[in-house]
């Protein structure tokens, strides 16, 4: 069972509002957010188990998750666009990579995007 699926459509409603100044705010005015991972991180909780939306609502456990198992997020078809966040160079370099990532949910998942989830 699924226990992160309203979290799993927050995240991807965040990713698809972010705008290129909310970016560019997080990453200059951090003198240590030099990557897209960094910025990720501080504005949706981007990876890791202690900051994710997703890992938080299920308090880290897995099998409770969407990608519905351990590091289903980062790995095989979610690789690609976990990565370019990971990776992102600039604000408007994230900014494509969240659009990619949420488009990528929303094919991936998409259940959950027509039906009202409680």
């Amino acid at each position: 069972m699924n226990h992160n699926k309203k979290e799993f459509v927050e995240l991807v409603e965040k990713y698809e509002s972010l705008t290129i100044g909310e970016i560019e705010d997080a990453w200059v005015n951090n003198s240590w957010a030099s990557s897209g991972h960094d910025t990720a991180k501080q504005l949706t909780g981007f990876g890791g188990p202690f900051s994710c939306t997703l890992c938080v609502a299920i308090t880290r456990n897995c099998d409770g998750c969407v990608y519905g198992k351990r590091y289903g997020c980062l790995s095989g078809k979610n690789k690609k666009s976990y990565d370019d966040i990971d990776d992102a160079e600039s604000p408007r370099k994230l900014l494509n990579a969240f659009r990619r990532r949420a488009k990528h949910m929303r094919r991936s998942y998409p259940e959950l995007f027509n039906t009202k989830i409680m």
